[in-house]
């Protein structure tokens, strides 16, 4: 039988190994099955398909992986009562931040595909608005928050952990964004998601983290 360490280092190998397959599929799917969509469906937009195919394709072995090993579980998803507070407090500063935004700011992805999310067919507008607000999002928080940041703490420290937690996350949205600005804003949403993660658990961060992406959305997508 293997003792504690030796289980704790496999699932820590099998972790590593999940997150990298991800970005394998990640990456063919930009380099082999995004063209061949393109192909086959050439009035399908460039933000549906390079938006919500790699997420969709990488959220499916996210998923079965995390409750094959039981690096999650439903639990996960219920929230305490400290952690309504934590919500209430990480819900006003995203109300206060996204209240000092202007409505008309440019977005990465929609000058990077030529277009919005209201030019949008009806059925990709929510296939789009989905994958924005929860898929998306649920899938973020699986692989970063859950994956990267428990191995980086267990091994390392908390502030190490979320330092490396966010660069994960802003290298995963470099196909997203076209501008240096866009990029050190989604490193400090992540610092902000891994906090509030940190202090409730990981419905929390997820629920925080879509509800971003839906204030993204009103104020700058439209």
């Amino acid at each position: 039988m293997m003792g504690a360490n030796e289980v704790s280092l496999y699932r820590q190998k099998d972790a590593w190994l999940s997150i990298l397959i991800c970005y394998l599929i990640q990456i063919v799917v930009g380099f082999f099955l995004i063209p061949l969509l393109h192909s086959a469906f050439p009035s399908l937009s460039r933000i549906t398909s390079n938006f919500c195919l790699p997420v969709l394709s990488v959220l499916i072995p996210v998923t079965y992986l995390g409750f094959r090993y039981g690096w999650i579980r439903l639990s996960d998803f219920l929230l305490r009562g400290s952690d309504y507070l934590v919500l209430l407090v990480a819900i006003s500063i995203l109300f206060v931040r996204f209240s000092l935004v202007p409505s008309q700011s440019p977005h990465g992805a929609s000058i990077l595909y030529g277009q919005t999310m209201s030019q949008l067919p009806p059925f990709e507008y929510f296939l789009v608005l989905f994958a924005l607000v929860i898929y998306g999002p649920f899938l973020e928080e699986l692989l970063l928050r859950k994956y990267v940041f428990e191995i980086f703490r267990s091994n390392y420290n908390v502030f190490l952990a979320i330092i490396f937690t966010s660069f994960c996350m802003t290298f995963l949205h470099i196909d997203f964004e076209n501008d240096i600005y866009a990029l050190i804003k989604i490193f400090v949403y992540s610092l902000f998601y891994t906090v509030v993660y940190l202090k409730s658990r990981l419905g929390g961060s997820f629920f925080i983290h879509g509800l971003a992406n839906l204030f993204i959305y009103v104020t700058w997508l439209r």
